[in-house]
């Protein structure tokens, strides 16, 4: 789960960077893929796999979560390799149809970021209601 929450950090850190990179250079076409992209695929990657490996270990409505995550990230995924490898590596910007990989990048990352909050509260209340100990949980609670 924590490998779950440091890849969509860094998928946000990667489309903030992207934003401030886009407003200070704007969109130069002989400049190649931008950095910040190489950030938010790392994190779609990282999340992607971390997700794999939780839909794998869990069972049962739980790993529904988890494909579901799969599937978002695959989307967003999918966005980014359109964007990257097929309009910025050839120096394309505002071509009729660039809307749509990032429409696919943009829906997939805040739909993971929604389930991925949606999983975390229902796991640690799942644990909560078990009287398991949650360890990021204030200990008044964890009693």
């Amino acid at each position: 789960m924590t490998w779950a929450w440091l890849g969509l950090a860094l998928l946000l850190t990667g489309t903030t960077a992207d934003t401030l990179w886009h407003q200070a250079y704007g969109f130069p076409s002989d400049e190649g893929i931008p950095y910040p992209h190489g950030i938010s695929a790392a994190g779609l990657l990282l999340s992607l796999f971390a997700c794999f490996r939780m839909a794998r270990r869990s069972s049962g409505s739980r790993r529904g979560g988890w494909v579901a995550g799969c599937i978002l990230l695959i989307i967003g995924l999918a966005g980014s390799l359109w964007d990257n490898l097929l309009y910025h590596t050839r120096g394309i910007y505002g071509a009729p149809i660039q809307e749509i990989p990032h429409t696919m990048e943009a829906a997939g990352g805040l739909g993971w970021l929604v389930l991925l909050i949606v999983i975390t509260v229902l796991r640690v209340t799942d644990r909560a209601n078990t009287g398991e100990k949650t360890p990021f949980l204030p200990e008044e609670m964890n009693k």
